[in-house]
């Protein structure tokens, strides 16, 4: 852990410590889900967690923002 780089905000330190639970929330979720590919969650006729939640949303969810943060930080070099 001592890799991390220290050119790092405390906003962007805040950000990637939100970031993480955020992920890890999504984690569980796809963990505990049977996963259905016919419905994108939570657009359903009757959404549910258990049935509807697969790998796409996971992705949507909870690897995009890491994306989008790495695509911040690389813009924003100075």
């Amino acid at each position: 852990m001592s890799e991390i780089p220290n050119d790092l905000s405390p906003k962007e330190r805040t950000l990637i410590s939100i970031l993480f639970g955020w992920s890890l929330l999504h984690l569980i979720l796809f963990m505990i889900s049977k996963g259905s590919r016919d419905y994108f969650w939570p657009f359903d006729d009757e959404p549910s967690l258990k049935s509807d939640y697969d790998f796409t949303e996971f992705a949507v969810y909870g690897i995009v923002p890491w994306v989008i943060f790495g695509v911040y930080r690389v813009l924003n070099k100075n």
